[in-house]
């Protein structure tokens, strides 16, 4: 028999699906807030949860993937903008 951990999740499962869900949505918070060194750590930490309880190649697990990408774009045009105002 053939278990579907998203039809009928175990409770380790499911509290670190929340878990995951909830250090995302800090780190998007901290993102919104400029905080990015704060919000990557917190990317990270949902990203390993979700690596842990469901594996890799799975959607939910590729979610984590896409604001850190985004905060690593904004960093470093923040670091462009701060270049080009100290040679002025």
């Amino acid at each position: 028999m053939h278990l579907n951990a998203h039809i009928n999740p175990s409770p380790a499962y499911a509290m670190a699906m929340g878990e995951a869900i909830q250090n995302n949505n800090e780190g998007l918070a901290l993102k919104r807030s400029g905080n990015y060194e704060a919000a990557e750590q917190k990317y990270l930490k949902a990203l390993d949860l979700k690596l842990k309880h469901i594996g890799e190649n799975t959607i939910t697990t590729a979610e984590p993937q896409r604001p850190r990408r985004a905060l690593h774009r904004h960093e470093q045009a923040g670091r462009r903008r701060e270049a080009s105002r100290t040679r002025r």
